[in-house]
């Protein structure tokens, strides 16, 4: 069975659109079981969030980034494929329907995947 453990990366302003792409995308992925681990979901706030993003992406599989207009303004997105990057956690980049933003330094190479 195919199976992975993802940290998904995104603008909680993205949220709404985010959730309802990926109710399609586990599928098209190939993937039977994802264990998705959104930063939303975190409950109570810790006190080092920094260490906690650390930590959850050094365990990930995989990050999934979905990249839009309002990921590109994010500070916190940005630490995440900056935490990503340095730990060498591959990223797949997921491009929001008709968001047109540079993507970071690093991930231009990437197969990107459109969502909408």
């Amino acid at each position: 069975m195919n199976s992975r453990k993802i940290f998904l990366s995104y603008s909680m302003d993205d949220r709404p659109f985010v959730y309802s792409a990926l109710k399609r995308l586990p599928a098209s992925e190939g993937l039977h079981t994802v264990e998705i681990d959104d930063p939303a979901d975190w409950g109570a706030k810790t006190e080092d969030v920094r260490k906690t993003i650390g930590d959850k992406i050094r365990r990930a599989d995989m990050v999934w980034l979905v990249w839009s207009d309002q990921a590109a303004k994010s500070p916190w997105v940005q630490y995440e494929v900056g935490m990503a990057q340095a730990l060498g956690v591959p990223i797949r980049v997921l491009l929001a329907s008709g968001s047109q933003p540079t993507l970071p330094a690093g991930l231009a190479d990437k197969d990107v995947l459109t969502i909408d």
